[in-house]
């Protein structure tokens, strides 16, 4: 597992009425604050990333379709350098993601279905605060299967 990468289990009720499902509480270690929370919808066939940030903490639910995620640590000083971390979550796997700062991430949708994530963020996003490559790179030595 990658170092700060946290994978928690959330609660998900079920009645005939519809559904209810966690995402985040105040008193969990993995909420480091508040800054933003938006959601980002991923169309079949595409992948999203790679994407790093240099202070921000992201906290992944997907409410709706499921999707893949995949971390790459690029760190020298960490135990988890140049390790790859796979997370299936979403409607089969209802759980909170969350990403540390200073890692690479990308991810697409699974099951030939349209998803939506939802990220709650610790700081408002900044054009300046992440970085961006292309997904065929020499840096991370992962190659998406679409």
């Amino acid at each position: 597992m990658i170092k700060g990468v946290s994978i928690r289990k959330l609660m998900v009720f079920e009645n005939e009425l519809g559904g209810l499902k966690h995402m985040l509480k105040r008193q969990w270690p993995e909420f480091k604050g508040f800054g933003e929370i938006y959601f980002s919808t991923i169309n079949i066939g595409i992948v999203k990333g790679w994407k790093k940030h240099n202070k921000t903490i992201l906290n992944y639910t997907v409410p709706v379709g499921n999707v893949k995620v995949v971390i790459y640590d690029d760190n020298k000083d960490n135990t988890s350098y140049r390790e790859i971390q796979e997370v299936e979550l979403g409607e089969k796997n209802h759980i909170l993601l969350t990403i540390p700062p200073n890692v690479w991430y990308s991810f697409s949708a699974l099951n030939n279905e349209k998803a939506i994530i939802c990220n709650l963020i610790n700081l408002e996003h900044s054009e300046d605060e992440h970085h961006q490559i292309e997904l065929d790179n020499d840096l991370i030595p992962y190659k998406w299967k679409l």
